[in-house]
């Protein structure tokens, strides 16, 4: 669906990966504090994983196409694996955007200033 996104989030005994076949998944990746470890886009026939432990979310600002895979680290793959964190500060972004797009355009220019 264009615009879902998910909680930011994390594992602590599964990883992610993501594996899109049509459109372009944008996936956050921070530390427990808020501070942005990477953020990523993918596309077309691009895959991502996120390790256990790290807090991440995902966006789908078009119509995207896509498989996520968990995969079971040192145990069973438990459904429940899964702590939500809905009032983490991203990336030492505000959360007064009114949009969850200007949020990761935002990101997204700091990120490119950054990796210059």
């Amino acid at each position: 669906m264009a615009g879902g996104y998910c909680s930011i989030h994390n594992h602590s005994a599964k990883a992610n990966v993501f594996h899109v076949i049509h459109g372009t998944l944008y996936v956050r990746q921070f530390t427990a504090q808020g501070d942005r470890l990477r953020c990523s886009h993918i596309a077309d026939g691009q895959s991502l994983l996120v390790p256990a432990g790290i807090w991440h979310q995902f966006w789908a600002r078009t119509v995207v196409t896509a498989v996520e895979v968990y995969l079971a680290v040192g145990g069973e793959c438990d459904a429940e694996d899964i702590e939500r964190h809905p009032g983490l500060a991203v990336g030492g972004l505000a959360d007064d955007y009114c949009s969850m797009e200007q949020l990761w355009a935002k990101a997204f220019r700091e990120m490119a200033c950054t990796t210059k």
